[in-house]
């Protein structure tokens, strides 16, 4: 996940801003927690970087037999509204149960790329980070799940996360691929199952809901929908959905961890110093803020 890859590179800024700050008169910080500071964020940089090299390796050959073998296309995010309301499709929504359960469209089914960790410590790293519902973890129930909600094979599909992605290469020389998204793998997935007539969104919900789609089930659905006819609501409604900042208590850390997160933006923002120093180190892993 792009911005969660973003915001993990703001946590390790802050961690290696703090390592180079003099500590001031009758406080110190000990040599061993410093050498297992710089650990952690040298563990972390490397993590990070041989995920991406990864998984933009096998993002290549996804988007290539989903454009030359599968032949999937893409529905415009303006015209899925009307597509959905037709009844002539099945909208699959592919993010995690979590995110699904705040709100989504009525007659969408839930079929995600990915779900929360099972291990609940390794699930509430996450939340340090910034990921929402923690850490994550392939979905392997997809094909089961797919069987459930999609029997007919051959009956019309559309694929629709939060990204969207593209089915065209992207020229850029990042870490992270802009074309990449969960809801192109999700098509990838469902064709290598067999069904025969995927698509998928391409600007993805934001831009599906801003064209009129409904999005009124779920725990703050019917909220959410009302608030945004009210115009000065609009900006934090939005704010609140496409940037999955929702209040989301499902496990104790992620109090501290969203603060974290809030309080690391929050000091982008005001501390110019502290800005600068961020940019120079995303711009080393190929990120633009």
């Amino acid at each position: 996940d792009a911005s969660a890859s973003g915001t993990a590179l703001v946590i390790m800024a802050m961690a290696q801003q703090l390592m180079q700050m003099r500590p001031s008169k009758g406080s110190s910080m000990s040599f061993r927690r410093r050498r297992l500071l710089s650990r952690t964020c040298a563990s972390s940089s490397s993590s990070s970087s041989s995920s991406s090299s990864s998984s933009l390796k096998n993002w290549s050959s996804i988007q290539l037999a989903l454009k030359n073998k599968y032949r999937v296309s893409d529905v415009d995010a303006s015209d899925l509204p009307a597509l959905v309301s037709s009844g002539k499709v099945t909208l699959v929504d592919v993010r995690p149960p979590n995110e699904y359960a705040e709100w989504h469209n009525p007659s969408s089914v839930n079929i995600a790329t990915a779900k929360p960790r099972k291990n609940l410590l390794k699930r509430s790293i996450g939340y340090f980070i910034g990921i929402k519902g923690g850490l994550k973890e392939e979905n392997e129930e997809f094909e089961q799940e797919a069987a459930t909600y999609l029997p007919n094979k051959n009956a019309p599909v559309v694929c629709v996360c939060m990204k969207g992605g593209s089915l065209e290469p992207s020229n850029l020389k990042t870490n992270i691929d802009p074309t990449d998204s969960p809801s192109l793998r999700a098509a990838y997935r469902l064709c290598e199952l067999g069904y025969t007539n995927v698509r998928h969104v391409e600007g993805g919900l934001p831009l599906a809901i801003e064209s009129g789609l409904d999005f009124s089930q779920g725990t703050w659905g019917e909220l959410l929908t009302k608030a945004r006819n009210v115009s000065p609501l609009l900006g934090a409604v939005r704010l609140a959905m496409y940037s999955r900042m929702l209040p989301d208590p499902s496990t104790a850390p992620g109090f501290v961890g969203q603060a974290v997160v809030f309080a690391a933006v929050g000091l982008y923002f005001k501390n110019d110093q502290f800005k600068v120093f961020v940019d120079e180190l995303l711009a080393q892993y190929g990120i633009a803020v």
